[in-house]
C-alpha cells in the first residue's frame, strides 16, 4: 500500500527536496536497475528521484523521443511523468537551483 501511494505521487509531481544526508557511502551497494523506457535518454537527479529524458527508440534508428521518466524504488519500475514540448535525443541535462 505504501508504495502504491508512493507511486501516486510520483505520476502527478516530483518530490521536492528528499536528500538524504544520513546515508554511509563508503557502505553503499551498486544495485542494477531496469533498462530505461528508450535507449540513451539523458538523465538527472531530482531531489532523490531518477530522471529519464527524451532518448531513441532503439540505437540503431533515431527516432527522438519527447518523454520523461521517474524510477521508482517500489515498483522498481520508470513510471512516464510528462510529455516534453520537442523531442529530445544526444541532449544532456542539468538542474539549476533556485536557492541563493
Amino acid at each position: 500500500a505504501v508504495c502504491a501511494h508512493v507511486d501516486l505521487l510520483l505520476q502527478n509531481a516530483l518530490p521536492r527536496d528528499q536528500a538524504s544526508t544520513d546515508r554511509d557511502s563508503a557502505n553503499s551497494v551498486w544495485e542494477v536497475l531496469p533498462n530505461t523506457p528508450h535507449y540513451a535518454p539523458a538523465a538527472a537527479t531530482f531531489g532523490a528521484s531518477l530522471l529519464a529524458v527524451g532518448g531513441t527508440t532503439n540505437k540503431w534508428s533515431p527516432n527522438p523521443q519527447a518523454t520523461l521518466y521517474v524510477y521508482s524504488p517500489c515498483t522498481n519500475a520508470w513510471i512516464h511523468i510528462s510529455d516534453l514540448p520537442v523531442p529530445v535525443v544526444d541532449t544532456a541535462t542539468a538542474m539549476l537551483s533556485t536557492t541563493e
